[in-house]
């Protein structure tokens, strides 16, 4: 069937369809790209669409390797959202990745880490390079991404001591 032939309001509806379920996995909207802090600690923040899914946080070694720093379980009670998405939410607080996934990348004691996140079928979950605030939730997820989203495939994340 030809999109030419479904009427306007429907073809948005069924693009809007295709495109969350590209966006299914869930996402992950903190910490968000390029997040610095004066620690190796950091609390995540996220949702997929399925209760009691298994989420990871991966980060990757010195060596380029993938490992599990922390797994959490999403909620059973959902959040209603864009069009009656169910989300349920996972959080990771105040999680400590260990130093060895962190590399001074200036020689300076700027370090860097890389994070991914996956939900239990590991599906990446979307990162964002901008604040996500809890309205976004009635909006459509994907103009949400695409005004939002990070686009690498993982996150970058900067510690960084300053020194007064």
């Amino acid at each position: 069937m030809s999109l030419v032939l479904i009427p306007q309001i429907a073809r948005f509806r069924f693009l809007s369809l295709v495109g969350l379920i590209g966006l299914s996995a869930g996402c992950c909207v903190y910490p968000l790209q390029d997040d610095k802090g004066p620690t190796f600690s950091r609390s995540f923040y996220g949702a997929t669409l399925n209760p009691n899914e298994s989420v990871r946080i991966q980060a990757r070694s010195v060596g380029g390797q993938w490992e599990t720093v922390d797994t959490v379980q999403t909620a059973e009670t959902p959040e209603i959202g864009w069009g009656g998405l169910r989300y349920h939410a996972w959080y990771s607080h105040n999680l400590s990745i260990p130093t060895r996934f962190w590399r001074d990348t200036y020689g300076i004691s700027v370090n860097l880490c890389e994070v991914r996140i996956l939900d239990s079928s590991g599906n990446h979950l979307y990162t964002y390079s901008d604040g996500w605030s809890v309205a976004d939730m009635d909006f459509n997820p994907v103009d949400v991404w695409r005004e939002k989203g990070n686009r690498d495939g993982c996150l970058r994340l900067w510690q960084h001591r300053h020194f007064d």
